[in-house]
């Protein structure tokens, strides 16, 4: 704080504010996800954003919390424990403690070497996958159908074979935002189209009753706040979950630091990965101790906080108090929330992650990795 420019600050509000708009419904899907409440995503969400903003400081851009991949992940190895929902909660928190405890031993012991075996190709191949698989599934909810489970290819399968159940007033919606999207970002660049295109959305949505056109909306969202709690399962199921968390820590951490890498070495910075480790792990174990779930590096908000202006990781300090209100008071502002205007906005965010041309080259004039020109 002390050494905080106040001129960045216009740029982190405003990065704050569309990733405050990303994770509120977001996370409350990734809840779903994961198996457990939608108030548990607002128990982790802003929790998880303060500790690494204290701890990640050499990572400026990356955004952390609730990933589909986390999500996934943690309910595959919570199912394996049990298949009862109400064990949900505490075996989802405690994996998260897990989750942590390894990525913090193994940072502290300066194991961030190997990120030197993950070559930038792998990388790169790593992010444009997950890219891709972001946009199959937010092109579902531009379409108005489910992209149901599975990898891209059986997702993009399901969605184009549900062509014919595709809601016209959902792509008309989509459509829009989109175009809207890449207008405002094409001749006004400064102004934040993401946040521009949500508060458009939510207001036409009210306006116009798109529910009863047939446009999913996000819903009610419950209200929440964190407080601390202890998992509160048994020994036994402490060391049942410890074999599974060695494989999450490992994504979670490929995850996390492949995005911050991108978005540092975009800007001509450079990540500690010993300390990418230890804050990501102690991220972690604060959301275990607050009954959330697996948290790692987000690309969708990372990339859209970048794009309307956040440079610093006063950016999550912003999001996390935003987080905190909106679980204490706000959450009916979303409740009319277009999904496909939240798909679009995502996509939008995601795609210079498919920007693959020249890999191999790196530009440190520019910051640009594999030949690709900052999206921003």
């Amino acid at each position: 704080m002390r050494n905080y420019r106040k001129g960045l600050l216009r740029g982190d509000m405003l990065g704050a504010l569309t990733a405050w708009a990303l994770i509120v419904p977001e996370s409350v899907a990734y809840a779903q996800f994961a198996g457990v409440p939608p108030q548990n995503a607002f128990y982790a969400a802003p929790v998880a954003l303060l500790v690494y903003a204290l701890f990640g400081r050499r990572s400026n851009f990356l955004i952390i919390g609730a990933t589909s991949a986390a999500a996934v992940l943690s309910a595959a190895t919570v199912s394996d424990i049990s298949g009862d929902t109400k064990d949900a909660v505490g075996l989802s928190a405690a994996l998260a403690v897990i989750v942590g405890v390894v990525l913090l031993v193994a940072g502290l012991a300066r194991l961030g070497f190997i990120t030197n075996f993950l070559a930038e190709p792998a990388l790169v191949g790593f992010l444009f996958g997950m890219a891709l698989t972001i946009v199959v599934r937010q092109g579902a909810k531009l379409a108005g159908v489910s992209s149901g489970d599975g990898n891209f290819l059986e997702r993009l399968w399901t969605l184009l074979s549900k062509a014919p159940d595709w809601s016209l007033a959902t792509l008309a919606a989509g459509a829009a935002s989109l175009t809207l999207l890449f207008l405002l970002e094409r001749f006004v660049p400064r102004l934040p189209a993401a946040l521009i295109v949500l508060v458009l959305g939510l207001v036409l949505s009210a306006a116009l009753g798109l529910k009863d056109h047939g446009v999913d909306i996000v819903g009610k969202i419950p209200s929440a706040v964190p407080v601390p709690h202890l998992p509160g399962i048994p020994a036994e199921n402490w060391i049942a979950l410890a074999a599974g968390a060695l494989g999450v820590a490992l994504v979670v951490f490929a995850e996390a630091f492949s995005i911050a890498n991108r978005f540092a070495r975009e800007h001509g910075q450079e990540v500690d990965a010993d300390r990418e480790m230890t804050a990501v792990g102690l991220s972690n174990i604060a959301v275990g101790l607050v009954r959330g779930f697996v948290v790692s590096g987000s690309a969708s908000r990372s990339a859209a906080a970048t794009g309307a202006g956040g440079r610093t990781p006063m950016v999550s300090l912003i999001a996390a108090a935003l987080i905190l209100l909106t679980g204490a008071f706000l959450t009916p502002l979303f409740t009319d929330l277009p999904e496909p205007v939240l798909g679009a906005i995502v996509i939008v965010a995601v795609r210079g992650f498919m920007r693959v041309a020249n890999c191999g080259a790196t530009r440190p004039t520019t910051g640009a990795v594999c030949g690709w020109p900052s999206p921003y």
